[in-house]
């Protein structure tokens, strides 16, 4: 399978990812703790240029940091998942 990348200039890192099938993705790129990482953020058809530019910026953030951005959304989908576990099932 082929993949495609093609970097953005606006925004360091976020670049669109376009398989041999034509399927589009959002990512971006980094490095953290010596290794690239590489996040898909959204399929472009959900989401204006300029808020996936932002939402890219913002995992730089963390990156930068010297946090994993698939680490965080992996707790927070995790959390989610307890919570609705937890919560009573409706009966109508």
């Amino acid at each position: 399978m082929l993949i495609e990348f093609h970097a953005g200039t606006k925004t360091r890192g976020f670049g669109l990812r376009v398989t041999s099938a034509g399927a589009r993705a959002d990512t971006v790129e980094g490095r953290l703790h010596g290794r690239t990482i590489r996040c898909t953020t959204d399929d472009p058809a959900n989401r204006k240029p300029e808020g996936a530019r932002q939402h890219a910026a913002d995992l730089r953030v963390l990156i930068d940091m010297g946090l994993d951005p698939r680490e965080q959304e992996a707790r927070q989908r995790a959390a989610a998942d307890a919570k609705r576990e937890a919560a009573p099932e409706r009966r109508f």
